[in-house]
């Protein structure tokens, strides 16, 4: 049996925000979103930033040849190129992604919307440095310091039919023959 450990990176990135749904009247987005509004209870309209602290965790087989579940050079890389090269100084409302008007599922721009975000820019990276062996597990991200959200790899949920990625046939990010249900 092949020894599992879990690795994590840490960062931080700095962005700006706001909520708004335009189904809804300004008062009752002020209401619903308090600070986070664009709309603010003065008359004006502005978004607020934060300081996101998010932490990726990996977990695999440890490689027999280096003693490692991956490399953190490759997942620190992994992470500027998907996560703070497309988020970094930037309004994330302005990512199409957040955009986009053709969406199956509100796409705000919540922490729980953003570590949707992120998953899916990091993902494929991750489970091809070792297919089979290492995948991505979880992210949980804090939008201030007592207040986070979690997606892990039992969690996420595939936009098009809903079905949770570990049901679904072996694609990218196996788990061992041990751990499938």
């Amino acid at each position: 049996m092949a020894n599992i450990a879990t690795i994590t990176k840490h960062l931080t990135f700095d962005s700006a925000h706001y909520l708004l749904n335009p189904k809804y009247s300004r008062e009752e987005n002020i209401k619903m979103f308090h600070k986070c509004c664009l709309y603010k209870e003065d008359g004006t309209e502005e978004p607020h930033g934060h300081t996101y602290h998010i932490e990726v965790t990996i977990k695999g087989k440890i490689s027999k040849v280096n003693g490692f579940v991956i490399d953190f050079k490759d997942l620190k890389r992994i992470l500027k190129e998907g996560v703070l090269e497309r988020m970094d100084h930037r309004l994330l409302n302005d990512i199409p992604w957040f955009s986009d008007d053709n969406k199956l599922f509100s796409r705000l721009t919540t922490v729980e919307n953003i570590l949707h975000y992120v998953w899916d820019g990091i993902v494929k990276q991750i489970n091809n440095l070792r297919p089979n062996d290492a995948w991505l597990e979880s992210i949980r991200m804090w939008e201030t310091p007592n207040s986070f959200a979690t997606l892990t790899r039992e969690m996420k949920v595939t936009e098009d039919n809903g079905i949770p990625v570990s049901k679904i046939p072996m694609l990218c990010s196996p788990l061992p023959a041990n751990r499938r249900k």
